[in-house]
């Protein structure tokens, strides 16, 4: 159930990578751009934010490595069946 009215099932999240791309658009959006545009951020903080983008971009393509690993197969790929 979405109980937003606007909710649109073609605008849903289908995997782990559009899941990480919507997230890092929105902090960037909301968080980092405002901060960036008022000085707000120095340069080890920059670096800072780049290495956890680096890092969400790794979990993100490992988690969608395992979504296709799920979906071929239909069986859990720790069984012994």
């Amino acid at each position: 159930m979405n109980i937003n009215r606007e909710y649109n099932e073609e605008d849903s999240l289908h995997d782990s990578i559009e899941a990480m791309n919507a997230c890092m658009s929105v902090i960037s959006n909301i968080l980092i751009a405002p901060a960036m545009a008022n000085d707000m951020l120095d340069k080890e903080q920059t670096e800072m934010l780049g290495t956890v983008a680096d890092a969400f971009h790794i979990i993100a393509k490992k988690a969608y490595a395992y979504e296709k690993m799920i979906d071929n197969d239909d069986i859990l790929p720790y069984t012994n069946n």
